[in-house]
């Protein structure tokens, strides 16, 4: 027990550093320019795919050699579809209007996942989808999307989102919160599927730069469509 506690703390301790190292790395791309906020995110999406395609492959060259190459240009096409819409529709946000709304999204995901792990750990309950992520609780789900909405609600109160109404900006956050748990859930199948548990070890305490970007899969296309079919404003 001893020995779990310890690896716990240090694994928190990794996630932690890496999460600030994170943060200050996209604040500063983010508020640097158009330029250096896409060069940020062309990286992040190359790495990201290169894990997926990694994962894939190792995978496939065990199982089924024989019909490796089909199936690599099915797995990889699919990748593109997971990876590129959350990629472009950071671009295309932060191009029509500035830092904001990112600044936005990153609050809602990363209060998300903030709040279903540490409320999901501390209430425990029924599993949210346990053939798919045994860890993730109804409770840490739910929770997760309270505390997205307490964080935004600040955020309002300080009038940095008081150009939207509360009403709409919250029942927006809510919709956003549970979709960026969809896609956390969706690249736990894919992991599950390929017999990984992380999609690779680049950040430390994280695993990869795909199991960074998973609340922002769905998420991210989704909130683009809505301000480009202006109901966001």
């Amino acid at each position: 027990m001893e020995n779990n506690n310890k690896f716990l703390n240090k694994n928190l301790f990794l996630r932690i550093i890496s999460a600030v190292m994170m943060t200050g790395i996209t604040a500063f791309c983010l508020m640097k320019s158009n330029f250096a906020f896409s060069i940020f995110i062309l990286i992040i999406t190359i790495f990201a795919y290169f894990e997926w395609f990694t994962v894939v492959s190792n995978k496939l060259s065990e199982q089924d050699p024989e019909h490796y190459a089909k199936y690599m240009m099915f797995w990889g096409v699919i990748g593109l579809i997971f990876i590129l819409p959350s990629s472009a529709s950071m671009l295309y946000i932060r191009d029509i209007d500035g830092i904001k709304y990112i600044l936005y999204l990153i609050c809602v995901v990363s209060s998300t996942d903030i709040g279903a792990y540490f409320f999901g750990k501390w209430i425990g309950g029924p599993k949210l989808a346990p053939s798919i992520s045994p860890g993730k609780t109804i409770s840490g789900a739910v929770f997760g999307i309270f505390t997205a909405t307490i964080v935004v609600s600040i955020l309002f109160f300080t009038q940095y989102l008081s150009d939207i109404g509360y009403l709409k900006l919250i029942l927006i956050t809510i919709v956003i919160s549970i979709l960026s748990q969809i896609g956390d859930l969706l690249e736990s199948a894919f992991k599950r599927k390929f017999g990984v548990k992380d999609s690779s070890n680049l950040i430390p305490g994280h695993g990869g730069f795909l199991d960074r970007m998973d609340g922002f899969l769905i998420s991210t296309p989704a909130f683009a469509i809505m301000y480009f079919m202006n109901i966001i404003l």
